[in-house]
């Protein structure tokens, strides 16, 4: 018999990473390209961030000022679940006499649609202005050289944190980029349907005496229970009582029919309803010799 075919190998990856310039002063930018295809997932992080909270498309660019020389990643899980890692340096010159940002942190590194981050710098130099950046936007122009801010997301993707200080000597500038992931979806609730009221109940129906001479009367009693809120009594399925009480006792007389033979039966029914309807229903017969 002819062997079983052998299967297709995947395709190889394709990974293209690119960044420009590779030299520059601090305070300046870098445009750095990524194209990937045939892979799992990418991540593009640099010196000091963890890999796994930067999470990127697998084609893309980002917009960095390196405060100092520095490495810059681009790691693709491969569709065999191994792992390819390019870098790229940036060679940063300091300029002569420019502000110094000598902390500038974003926290946490990765949040959820909702949450927030926390900025916190310190400058020192001969510095004119400070200015916080949040995708673009300036946040707060005339920020002190030390200090926090505090700022949520209203989308979710990437937002992106600057400083700049800027001074007699020159500009400098940082910037962290953090991933705010989408809410996941909520499974619906179930709107709770509101209990309906008890059931009704008859708790005992009599006729004293059940056996009665032509023209004799008989006493009717009852009693209920549960939901019950409507009590219909019925002689031969003709309601004598409506809307009668939960529990009472009444005399009846019955009027015997022209002609008719004797012994007779009669019946009388008790229904108990409660508010949403339901009904229950009790039987007694009556003899008239």
């Amino acid at each position: 018999m002819p062997g079983a075919p052998t299967p297709a190998p995947a395709p190889a990856p394709n990974i293209v990473f690119n960044a420009n310039p590779t030299s520059i002063t601090a305070g300046q930018s870098v445009l750095f390209t990524w194209s990937t295809s045939n892979v799992r997932a990418v991540y593009f992080y640099h010196d000091g961030q963890n890999w796994q909270d930067h999470g990127v498309a697998g084609v893309g660019q980002s917009t960095e000022f390196p405060p100092n020389t520095m490495n810059y990643y681009l790691r693709v899980i491969n569709t065999d679940n191994s792992v390819t890692v390019k870098t790229r340096t940036i060679n940063v010159t300091q300029p002569v006499g420019a502000p110094v940002i000598n902390r500038f942190s974003v926290d946490p590194a990765a949040i959820t649609l909702g949450q927030c981050v926390n900025m916190v710098w310190q400058v020192s130099g001969q510095v004119n202005t400070v200015q916080l950046i949040v995708n673009t936007v300036g946040v707060w122009p005339n920020a002190p050289i030390s200090g926090s801010f505090q700022d949520c997301p209203a989308t979710p993707g990437q937002s992106t944190y600057s400083i700049q200080a800027v001074g007699p000597g020159g500009t400098s500038q940082q910037q962290v980029t953090v991933n705010v992931n989408a809410l996941a979806p909520q499974p619906a609730t179930a709107t709770p349907v509101p209990p309906g009221p008890p059931a009704p109940t008859i708790n005992g129906f009599t006729l004293a005496p059940s056996t009665i001479a032509s023209g004799g009367c008989t006493i009717v009693s009852w009693t209920t229970g549960g939901g019950a809120s409507r009590i219909v009594l019925l002689r031969d399925n003709a309601p004598i009582l409506d809307n009668a009480p939960q529990n009472s006792s009444v005399q009846d007389c019955p009027p015997i029919p022209s002609g008719a033979a004797m012994p007779l039966n009669m019946v009388y029914t008790l229904q108990a309803y409660n508010s949403a309807g339901q009904m229950v229903t009790q039987s007694q017969t009556l003899i008239v010799q």
